[in-house]
């Protein structure tokens, strides 16, 4: 090991060896529902946010609203990065002038991102 890569390490350990309690006690009391104030400096944005959605924040989502929520974001998200890779040659900030991903490859890309896929090839999984 370099000397840079061990001091790398220990500024790390000495950075999360500080920060473990009160990340701690953050992450305590917001799981335990007391009232913080990072939360409270958002809540108005939040509200703002959810009237404007029409969103009731007191509702609970069911599963079958979830699943739709889900099967919906995961399209839109899908149809997105399809759309983006076919429209990339007209896209701005292209300074490369990239051409157009072939429709094939789009499509894949895109259920790929969404289903989380790896497509890379590891040494074990050649034999």
């Amino acid at each position: 090991m370099t000397p840079g890569s061990i001091a790398f390490i220990t500024v790390f350990l000495l950075l999360l060896l500080v920060t473990v309690k009160p990340f701690g006690l953050y992450m305590a009391n917001v799981l335990e529902g007391h009232d913080i104030w990072p939360l409270r400096a958002g809540a108005r944005f939040e509200a703002l946010i959810y009237r404007l959605c029409g969103i009731d924040s007191t509702d609970q989502m069911g599963w079958k609203k979830y699943a739709i929520a889900l099967v919906l974001f995961n399209a839109l998200g899908a149809l997105a990065v399809y759309a983006f890779q076919r429209l990339q040659m007209w896209l701005p900030l292209n300074p490369q002038q990239m051409t157009n991903v072939s429709p094939d490859s789009s499509f894949n890309t895109a259920v790929s991102f969404i289903t989380n896929t790896n497509w890379q090839v590891t040494p074990a999984s050649r034999r």
